[in-house]
């Protein structure tokens, strides 16, 4: 079952509820640019790095795959012609935005049920406190979360069998998210079993296929430049 106009407000709806959870507590408490986490300053740091033509894995210790710092290098170019502060605070707010469209993702993704499946599953989200921890940062699961709701978007909710098209963009986005966070390997893995069992082999080998080139887009450059130390890293 696929939304219409009538969904927009409660969507928009959701949106709202999940930038508000994720900022009032930042807000009353210690503010946007609140120190006290590890992994944020981490990301933030490398990407900062790689704007100054450092090469991760050879030059300085990442234990992620490279995504997440081409993610935040605008936010870091930012921070040069500004403070890193103000870099740091605009990525936080930017990843808060994110965590209201992967509401919605998720809340699109539920439509197929009816809405109030769609308004149930995006107040979930909205809600869910491991999410609301993630995006109120730049941790790495807003990005990947991101790309496997749009993987799972272009999949479903229609009629018919996902157009070549389809398939092809979820595969790129199932690996992209993989070069975000290693993990994300296991979401691809399940979602190409399940369009092999339930649809068609060609559609599961496009999945993979493309996901595996958009990986090694993004990925290879990084190793080349690192040599095996990015391998013993990630």
């Amino acid at each position: 079952m696929s939304w219409g106009r009538r969904d927009w407000p409660w969507l928009g709806g959701l949106a709202i509820v999940a930038v508000v959870v994720r900022s009032m507590p930042l807000l009353l408490g210690g503010g946007i640019g609140f120190i006290g986490r590890y992994d944020d300053g981490v990301y933030y740091s490398a990407a900062d790095a790689l704007s100054f033509g450092r090469v991760p894995y050879r030059q300085f210790l990442l234990l992620h795959p490279p995504g997440i710092m081409l993610v935040l290098l605008p936010f870091a170019a930012l921070g040069r012609v500004t403070t890193d502060m103000a870099g740091m605070e605009t990525a936080r707010i930017a990843f808060m935005v994110l965590g209201a469209v992967n509401t919605v993702l998720v809340a699109l993704i539920a439509r197929r049920w009816g809405r109030p499946a769609m308004v149930v599953a995006g107040l979930m989200y909205a809600c869910w406190l491991p999410a609301v921890y993630a995006e109120q940062s730049t941790f790495l699961e807003p990005v990947g979360g991101f790309l496997v709701l749009v993987a799972l978007l272009r999949l479903v909710n229609r009629a018919s069998p996902p157009s070549v098209r389809a398939e092809l963009v979820a595969g790129m986005c199932l690996g992209l998210a993989t070069a975000v966070k290693i993990w994300y390997v296991v979401p691809w893995a399940v979602i190409v079993a399940w369009q092999l069992l339930s649809r068609h082999p060609k559609g599961a080998s496009r999945l993979l296929m493309s996901g595996v080139a958009a990986l090694a887009a993004v990925v290879t450059p990084f190793a080349i430049l690192a040599g095996n130390r990015m391998e013993q890293m990630v």
